[in-house]
């Protein structure tokens, strides 16, 4: 088992406490700093029943069309709680998660791949069901900075859930650059 750098670390422990707090929060960094390694981190946390369920949702490559959005959510929920999901729309997506809402509080991660990923309808969905849900729903986002560029940006939903607040993801400090790299090496070879 490898390794994880300390700052991959810190960043989870922030997750994690956010969660708990039930505040969304959005991690940002610039390509390739690790972004996609934490969320696969908090994809496999073994999790106290205590702790509110983390729900990993990988909005990369859905391009903002509904069928692919509803079809990420359940592939994620499908693989965290091994039970199978089908999502035809966000009413059936929001039935799912308020299934599971009555007896768990949940933190989407949401992940999305680029500022093309981003769905106003999606947002809109989210926020709503903030306020339907209350404390038993949160999500935390993992993106690019790229998505403050896009086009749907300047709108009141993208500011409310997206840019709630802005927690940077950093590069790595040598020793944990050091630590990333033993880990490629072991796990790839000389």
């Amino acid at each position: 088992m490898p390794k994880v750098a300390s700052y991959y670390k810190s960043i989870v422990a922030e997750v994690m406490k956010y969660s708990q707090n039930r505040h969304p929060a959005s991690f940002m960094g610039m390509f390739d700093c690790g972004r996609d390694y934490v969320f696969n981190l908090l994809a496999t946390v073994k999790q106290v029943k205590k702790e509110p369920l983390f729900i990993p949702i990988d909005l990369t490559n859905t391009q903002g069309i509904d069928k692919k959005i509803c079809a990420a959510y359940a592939f994620g929920m499908t693989k965290k709680i091994n039970k199978s999901y089908r999502f035809d729309s966000f009413d059936d997506l929001f039935m799912g998660i308020h299934t599971i809402c009555q007896t768990d509080k949940i933190t989407l991660i949401l992940q999305f791949g680029d500022k093309n990923d981003v769905s106003i309808r999606l947002l809109e969905h989210i926020y709503q069901w903030e306020n339907l849900l209350g404390d038993s729903f949160n999500w935390i986002i993992f993106a690019n900075y790229e998505i403050l560029h896009s086009p749907l940006a300047s709108q009141t939903i993208f500011e409310k859930v997206i840019k709630t607040h802005i927690i940077p993801i950093r590069l790595l400090e040598t020793s944990d650059s050091n630590q990333v790299f033993q880990n490629y090496r072991e796990y790839f070879g000389p």
